[in-house]
């Protein structure tokens, strides 16, 4: 039953926004509410991650069933089509990609310092933390959740009422906002707007799934390997002169041969419109294509 009303709720722009704002008012009041509690348990990034979600998840639950449309077919989350593509090679290439985006895109936000209380806040986050505690949070949880909430919810809305492009960008820029600064979210923009073509492309909600945990995955390793890098190091402090611009440019040509590769052989058919060709927005103005 979920699994069909949720295929029927697909939510506008302004619902999206509000969507996040209930995010931020849920997560943080929840967090002041867990603080107080004794017990190393209640402080866990995993914990206080999934918690994170439970306002928006219960808005959305509950809106989705008082404004699902009866009758209406909807859109499911996951519907997987890779056109001529395997998809070994799919999941292998669009791993390669998003490496070399997560590199290329460093330099942009490296060029915004990180505010000292940004720096103190990563650093309380995991501070104490198992390893094992936080990747779990990383690259289990948070690819899982912020990708059914970003893709398969805010975007495919957005797909069945916009251009895709216009629905990508939004849906990214989203994203990026619900890392809450600019050091984090002008990476997860651009990271953002892959995932969301992605998805468009293969409406494969374990595609961008992967694809967040891999580019986590990444990160946390050149964290974990090098302990003594800063907050807002990057990798130009690891690797010496031209190697590193070397490295730059080999990424560029992998985003560009892989994202010429994917747009040949994905499907181009567009899964994410209804049909018939009406759907109607939470004020029931009928909005055609």
């Amino acid at each position: 039953m979920l699994k069909s009303v949720l295929r029927r709720y697909l939510p506008a722009l302004g619902k999206s926004w509000l969507m996040v704002l209930i995010f931020f008012a849920g997560s943080f009041l929840l967090a002041e509410i867990f603080s107080r509690f004794s017990g190393s348990f209640w402080r866990t990034s995993s914990f206080l991650y999934v918690c994170s979600f439970i306002p928006v998840a219960i808005f959305i639950f509950f809106d989705a069933k008082a404004n699902a449309k009866t009758g209406q077919k909807g859109i499911p989350v996951n519907s997987p089509e890779f056109g001529k593509m395997n998809p070994i090679v799919f999941f292998i290439l669009i791993a390669l990609v998003i490496i070399a985006i997560a590199i290329v895109s460093e330099p942009v936000s490296s060029l915004i310092p990180m505010p000292d209380f940004i720096k103190d806040l990563l650093s309380k986050v995991f501070s104490g933390q198992t390893f094992a505690d936080v990747l779990i949070t990383t690259v289990i949880l948070a690819p899982l959740f912020e990708e059914f909430f970003c893709r398969g919810i805010i975007c495919r809305g957005l797909l069945s009422r916009m251009a895709p492009w216009k629905a990508i960008v939004w849906s990214a820029l989203i994203f990026a906002v619900l890392h809450g600064n600019p050091y984090q979210g002008i990476p997860a923009f651009v990271i953002g707007c892959f995932l969301g073509w992605v998805y468009y492309r293969t409406h494969c909600i374990w595609a961008p799934v992967f694809l967040h945990g891999v580019n986590n995955l990444f990160s946390m390793l050149i964290t974990r390997l090098n302990p003594g890098l800063p907050v807002d190091g990057t990798l130009r402090d690891l690797i010496p002169g031209n190697y590193y611009y070397l490295l730059l440019g080999v990424s560029v040509a992998v985003i560009i041969v892989g994202i010429l590769l994917l747009h040949r052989y994905l499907s181009k058919k567009n899964t994410f419109k209804l049909s018939p060709s009406k759907i109607k927005n939470e004020n029931n103005i009928s909005v055609s294509y």
